[in-house]
């Protein structure tokens, strides 16, 4: 099985990016959490490929939130932001 990459695309001014959130796969305990960069930014390695996935984005002082994604057999880029 080719495990994938998940990134997050641009940022935008109406969601700008936020540093410091942590960004899980929910369920996949075998996927490290990834933090976010100074553009809101974030890359997940080895997420399983062909599936729907939910991502859980905690960030102190933020509402936590919860983004469903379906991955591909390539690597993937989360285009929309996700807002908290």
């Amino acid at each position: 099985m080719n495990w994938q990459s998940v990134a997050l695309g641009e940022p935008n001014v109406a969601y700008p990016g936020i540093q410091g959130a942590k960004v899980c796969v929910d369920a996949q305990p075998g996927v490290n959490c990834a933090t976010t960069d100074a553009r809101g930014h974030f890359l997940l390695k080895d997420v399983s490929p062909n599936a729907e996935v939910v991502l859980t984005i905690e960030k102190d002082g933020y509402i936590p939130s919860l983004k469903p994604i379906r991955t591909t057999d390539e690597d993937n880029v989360v285009s929309q932001p996700i807002v908290m």
